[in-house]
């Protein structure tokens, strides 16, 4: 993993997914560390990616459920940081982020 004070990174749909799962107590620890450092920014598409999928929980979810997809994707929304448009500097910060 990469010093987290070497960011600030652009983080797409799957990093989200890494670093929210939680599921491994490292990538918890850095994320953590990384926050206090900096803001997370996303794209535009990690956006448009997430909303879809809340979109398509939401058709599937039993009657009952619907509201708490509704809840998780309207506080997704109000916990966003900087949401970086779709263009070509975007583009730029997102390939060099991955080396």
């Amino acid at each position: 993993m990469k010093d987290p004070s070497s960011g600030p990174y652009l983080f797409d749909a799957s990093a989200e997914r890494w670093m929210v799962g939680g599921r491994d107590p490292a990538s918890a620890r850095w994320f953590q560390e990384y926050v206090a450092l900096h803001a997370v920014h996303v794209s535009v598409v990690t956006v448009v990616e997430r909303i879809r999928r809340y979109a398509l929980l939401w058709q599937r979810a039993r009657p009952d459920r619907k509201i708490d997809v509704e809840r998780a994707r309207i506080d997704y929304l109000k916990q966003l940081g900087t949401v970086m448009p779709l263009d070509i500097q975007t583009a730029v910060v997102a390939a060099k982020s991955w080396l």
